[in-house]
Order: C-alpha cells, then structure tokens, then sequence
C-alpha cells in the first residue's frame, strides 16, 4: 500500500510551538486540501488500567474538525479498513517536522452534528495495539522449528501495516547467547507450540504478544512513531547499569543501586537510555543511548493544582500461574495439525486447506477417490527415528473429514509401519494390524469406515511397545474409497497424533506424566503487609519445565555465580517495586520545553531537596495529550530498583 496526504492542518499550539495534522488515503497523488481543526483540533492518549504492569498499552486520537461551505472533505464512514492512515508531526528545535503518532482513520466512530454549516465532525484513530485479538499467532509454514521472542513480536505488529522500527530496553540476557543478539528478545527461543491452546488451537496475536511481556516483565506502546518494548522495572540510566555490570562481573554483587540512580539524576539533570534498534522486520539495526528525562517543575510545570500521589501497598507473595495445557507434550509425531504446512510431511496426493480443520487453521485435504478399497495411492505419509522402549506402549488418533453426499459403503486406509532396514544390519518390517491388534511381518493396511458424512470422526487405537530396537516408524494414510464416486468432494485429515504412555509387565497402562494441576512459581517474604500480585495463566516457562531454556542475568547477576531463571528475576524486579509503598502520581501539566513528550519519557518530580524530590524517576503508566492546549493529563509511578530485597522463591507443582 502507498498512501498520500490528502488532507492537513497546520497549527500552532499554546506555546507557539508547530504542529500537522495528515490525514493520508490509500493510493492518492492528488491535491492537499486543507482541513478546518475546532478551538480543540486534536487530542491523543494512552490508556492502561490500575496495573502499573500493564503489558499492552495502545493509543488512540481524536480529531475535532468544522466542515464549511468551503471544505471538501470524503465520506470517511463509508472507507474501507485503513484506506485512511493518520499522522500526527511536530516541529523540532530546527523547525523541521518529526512524527509523534500515527495510526488508522477508525471509519465506525465517525461523528457528524445534524444541522447547517459551519458544523462540527469528530475523527477517531487508533494504532491498532488492542485489535491485535482479531489475528493469529504468527506460524512458520515451512519450519516448526524454534523461534526467538522477537520473531512474533515483529510478526505480530506487522499485522498492523504501520511499518515502525522497534525500540527494545530490557537489560534482562541470556547467558552464552549467540552472536549477533542482544536482549531476551533475540537471545530466547520457543517451540511454537507451547503458544498454542488446547494442543491444537491457535492463540490470538494479542494473547501471544501478552505472555511474552509478561513473562519477560515489560509493556509496549507507540511513541514517536516507534513500537518501544521496555521493562517494567529496569528502564533507567544506563550508566547505573554499565557500573552494576562491572562490579557484577567479579563476582560481587553490587550495592547502594538506587542511590547511584538519585546522584546521576541530580549531577547531570538526565537519564539516558540505552535502546536495541529492529527495523519493521525484526532485523537489528544498531543501539542508541537517548535521554527521555523531564522534570517537574522545570520541564513540565504543574497546573490546576490537581498533582495528586497515591499509595500503592506493598507486597507480601508475587505468583506466576500457568495454563499447563501444553505441557507434558506426549505426541511424537511432529506438525499433526499442519500450522506449519506440509512440513515433515509427504504430500504425494494431498494440498493444505484452509476451508475445513478440526483446530487451527489448516488440514490436509485430498481430492481423489477410489471405487476399491484396495487401492494404492497414497495422501500423507511420515517418518520419524523411534526406537523401541519395553516401558512405551501408543495411541494413534487420525480426525478425518468425509466432504461427500454419497451414503454408500466408504471409509479410508492407513498403514503403521516399524522398518529396521534403513539401519546397518536391520532387516525387520513390522506393521502394525488392527484387526489382530498387534505387530505383524505381514504387509498390512488397516480400514476405517466411515459412518458419517461432513463431520470430524475420530480414529483411536491403542498400539503396543514397538517391536524394532531401532528403525523408522512410518504412517501413511491413503486415498479414500467409496463404492461410487457419486457426490464426492474431498477427505481432509488433522490432528495426527501418536501419543505415548507408561505401561508395565501386565499391559496396564497409564498416563507417562503425572497430572500437572497447578503450576505455580511462588515469591515471597516475611511480613505484616497482605498485598499479593499474581501474573496469570503464562504458558511460558524457563524455571521448571522449561519451554525456554538457558540461565538469565541482569546487569547486577552478570556472573556465573549469580545466573538465575527467569522467573527468578522478574518476580524480583516486582518485589523489588513493590517492596514499601508504590507512588503513584496524577495531574496535569504544561509543556515548557519544545518536544511534545510520549509515553517512552520518563518524569521525575523535582520541587527541590527541602521541598519534594523523589529518589528516582517516574514510568508514565497514561498519557492524555491536548496538542493545542500544550497540557497533558499523566498517571505516573516511582519505580524501585534498590539492591534486591530479601525474598525467596519456590516452585508448587
């Protein structure tokens, strides 16, 4: 897509500073035509809830116009899904326009006055942060290999269109990581997987981009026109960090942290950030130390005598759920639902279909039929190294789906076979036969009938221990027959699975795991206090049973000797926040300086030692911008990174 400006205001805000309002269209060249802004043209927020943890932060805009006999503005309800983008700009100090905020045209909450002209209309933008629901977890359809965080990451907000360099500051890193990666984000890898639902569904975009951030306990939003990934708890000066680095590194574990972090705000008057740079398509680019410091008064000045400070209480237990339903894998075959296309699978008569599937997306879908259950061709087919183990017995479950009206006698064919001869010195094939229920020399392949048209059967069987030491086990599954042709569309399979179980001398069987009912990573301390924070349902885990593997550090853990999990570090970065009372702050206040601010500054309230000055500065949690008016209404707390409290951590299975 190429968009053009079509429309656009330029305006001065209340401190004479140069701001534009575009509004661009999908392929236009045209004529700019201007647009006629209210005493109030344009308002931008961000808004997160009461949690100063709040993963996604998205950010919409309104624009308040005046259409007159003169204006010629478009039918903007009746445009298409981001036909129009908008873009909000400012005039730096060298009065050249830099972006603040962009976003799409929200079509559906377009709002006109009914009467004569002049009269007013109301624009609404959005970046699309919270409609990340409507798509899919990003699916590699020719690898089910591996992928790091920022794999989905950039994936995931490449639905969105806009095309944003991701700016990432998150000093939490993997131990012997790879070259060439700087952060969690690059440095850890999943098997996509264990980001599904219920074995096979697909998660949301939103709910996959929500359990890495809060696993790696950090949020997101716009700013600048740039995606910024920041941890919740660490985003400040990095000369802190550089010197907690050092000292970490003999072995020592550093002290007097937050102190560090108040003398360099007061020495140098900044806070300078050390940012890892991915273009749109998660490629690293290069890091920057910018500072984001504001200070009040001196920067922003307070107005309205509205500056309030809230007391959040501090905590006694931080928790980590999870949603253990991807864990305990037991299927060996891999890709049994065909999220990642026909990957180590033959296709020799078969396509991936999108139209008809048991969970997710795809399925395997055949289109030839046979009039003899004796027929040879062949679907889908695969092969894994599996040897055999006396303590294993199976069970095979094929979903097939019959697209046919034909009532007659139909059904389809698989074969399970064991085959030594791809090993030096094998010879034996075995297959496995249902009707004898067990493992045969004799060439077999097994019928399915199908008693139903145009809906999921299921087809189980339970198989014994594999009879080879070593070999290939294969599955074929076959063309489908029916006495006629008369009717028939297509066979789709799905959720191929070969799960394995514990069985003993008796043949009893049982499940190989025990059942993993709550899965629970536990921070605590002793204490009066009651407040309890709990991060739900995390699919992801780097402690115990581990999905994300390797042994973490911050700046202050970088030593062999203080290498932790995960978990470890991120319920101590809550603990650390939250080991006295949070302040939080509210108010509204006036811009002195000439940049607008976003969510990615930081404020540090500064009346002055004798009067009010905070150790630290503040994260901005909400964000309401009056351009014109040059105010903004921020929600803002003190973090807390001092020298780790005294806690411990335990796991609850």
């Amino acid at each position: 897509m190429a968009y053009g400006v079509k429309f656009r205001l330029e305006f001065s805000d209340d401190n004479l500073k140069g701001k534009k309002i575009e509004i661009l269209q999908d392929g236009y060249t045209g004529t700019v035509y201007d647009l006629i802004g209210t005493d109030n043209p344009l308002e931008i927020e961000w808004n997160s809830n009461d949690d100063i943890y709040s993963p996604i932060i998205g950010s919409t805009c309104q624009i308040n116009l005046f259409v007159t006999d003169s204006t010629n503005y478009d039918n903007f309800y009746d445009a298409d899904e981001r036909e129009y983008k908008i873009k909000i700009s400012y005039k730096d100090a060298s009065l050249v326009y830099q972006t603040y905020w962009e976003g799409w045209l929200l079509v559906d909450q377009f709002k006109e006055a009914l009467t004569h002209t002049p009269y007013r209309i109301t624009l609404s933008g959005y970046d699309g942060l919270g409609s990340l629901d409507g798509f899919d977890i990003p699916m590699d359809t020719s690898s089910i290999g591996q992928k790091s965080f920022m794999y989905y990451i950039h994936n995931i907000l490449n639905n969105l269109d806009l095309g944003f360099d991701i700016y990432v500051s998150n000093d939490i890193k993997k131990n012997g990581a790879s070259a060439g990666t700087y952060n969690i984000y690059d440095q850890s890898l999943v098997t996509p997987y264990y980001l599904l639902n219920n074995q096979f569904d697909l998660a949301s975009a939103k709910d996959t981009l929500e359990q890495i951030l809060k696993f790696t306990n950090a949020r997101i939003f716009q700013s600048y026109g740039r995606w910024y990934v920041i941890n919740n708890s660490s985003y400040s000066e990095q000369s802190v960090k550089d010197s907690s680095n050092t000292t970490a590194q003999t072995g020592s574990v550093p002290t007097g942290i937050r102190a560090s972090e108040t003398s360099s705000l007061q020495t140098n008057g900044t806070e300078t950030i050390e940012y890892h740079i991915y273009n749109s398509s998660g490629v690293y680019q290069s890091s920057s130390d910018i500072d984001v410091l504001n200070q009040v008064p001196s920067d922003l000045q307070p107005l309205n005598n509205n500056l309030t400070k809230e007391y959040l209480r501090p905590l006694r237990e931080v928790l980590i759920s999870h949603d253990v339903s991807q864990f305990n894998e037991v299927n060996e075959f891999s890709n049994s639902g065909f999220e990642h296309g026909s990957t180590n699978w033959t296709f020799t008569d078969a396509t991936l279909d999108s139209t008809i599937t048991k969970q997710g997306n795809y399925s395997a879908k055949n289109t030839d039929v046979q009039t003899s259950e004796t027929g040879t061709g062949i679907a889908i087919s695969q092969s894994i190294d599996k040897p055999s183990a006396s303590h294993l017995a199976y069970v095979l479950k094929i979903n097939a789906y019959l697209n046919s009206t034909y009532t007659g006698n139909r059904s389809f064919r698989w074969q399970l076979k064991h085959d030594e001869t791809g090993v030096p010195g094998g010879t034996d094939i075995y297959y496995w036969s249902v009707s004898g229920n067990n493992w045969t020399t004799t060439n077999t392949i097994n019928i399915e009938t199908i008693e139903q048209n145009n809906r999921w059967l299921e087809f189980s069987h339970n198989i014994d221990t594999l009879p080879n030491p070593v070999g290939a086990l294969v599955i074929s599954i076959y063309e489908p027959y029916q006495q006629a042709t008369t009717g028939f569309t297509s066979i789709h399979y799905d959720n191929i699975t070969f799960d394995f179980e514990r069985i003993d001398a008796n043949d009893n069987r049982t499940p190989f795991f025990s059942p993993l009912d709550r899965f629970t990573y536990k921070r605590f301390r002793t204490t009066d206090y009651s407040g309890i924070y709990e991060i739900k349902d995390i699919k992801l885990s780097n402690d115990k049973y581990s999905n994300v593997s390797g042994d973490y550090y911050r700046s202050r853990d970088n030593h062999s000797t203080l290498f932790k999990s995960i978990e470890e570090i991120t319920t101590q970065q809550i603990f650390n926040d939250y080991r006295d009372f949070v302040l939080r702050y509210e108010g509204d206040v006036y811009n002195l300086n000439n940049d607008p601010i976003g969510p990615h500054n930081k404020i540090w309230i500064n009346f002055g030692t004798s009067i009010l000055q905070e150790p630290v500065s503040c994260y901005i949690d909400s964000l309401r911008y009056n351009v014109k008016r040059n105010t903004y209404t921020a929600t803002m707390h003190v973090p807390n990174q001092d020298d780790d409290l005294s806690t411990s951590f335990k796991v609850n299975f």
